[in-house]
């Protein structure tokens, strides 16, 4: 079984959220994370992110995810996770290039299924009406329906390697068959500290 290295809430806060401010501190000058917009490439008819945004938090707190998205089709393990980060360069035009970080993709069901998913549901368990994960029970397929965050706060703990400056795109995608299906993007912008 495949083990995705991110909790779904980090996806969905990928495929689902954005406009928070936080500070990386590291060897190297201290950078602020901008989330500028979550935006559906395409796949509406697989899943439709368009009433779930992400609400700005005041005193430097992080944001929240707010409201719900809906899942047209039942999801099984012939649907593939899929994640991806592209990176762009200041003052290069609009060309992303992808990160060289491990290509991330599971089977649906397995993800379900995984401690990841359980480390999900346990931290925004007061927040969703996502399924819970149960041990012992094979949990597949992810059903069709409407799915609710209610002001659930987003971690930054998803992001896979040290911010360089430029704008990134994290995508969240969905393929069957080999066909994408469908695709979100969380587009943010990383800049250090004046």
């Amino acid at each position: 079984m495949h083990q995705l290295n991110m909790s779904l809430a980090s996806v969905l806060a990928v495929a689902f959220g954005v406009f928070v401010l936080y500070r990386v501190f590291g060897n190297g000058p201290a950078v602020v994370v901008s989330f500028n917009r979550i935006e559906q490439l395409f796949g509406a008819d697989v899943a439709n992110f368009s009433q779930l945004k992400l609400v700005q938090s005041c005193c430097g707190a992080p944001p929240t995810l707010d409201g719900s998205w809906q899942l047209k089709q039942d999801l099984d393990n012939s649907w593939i996770l899929v994640t991806q980060m592209f990176y762009r360069p200041p003052d290069y035009g609009y060309e992303a290039f992808p990160i060289p970080i491990n290509f991330r993709s599971v089977p649906v069901c397995d993800y379900l299924n995984s401690c990841d998913y359980g480390q999900f549901w346990f931290r925004y368990r007061y927040n969703t009406n996502f399924p819970e994960r149960v041990l012992g029970r094979w949990m597949c397929p992810l059903p069709r329906g409407e799915y609710q965050m209610r002001m659930a706060p987003l971690g930054t703990g998803f992001l896979p390697w040290f911010p360089k400056v430029g704008a990134y795109r994290f995508e969240f995608r969905l393929m069957r068959g080999g066909v994408l299906r469908m695709s979100v993007a969380l587009f943010f912008d990383v800049a250090i500290v004046q």
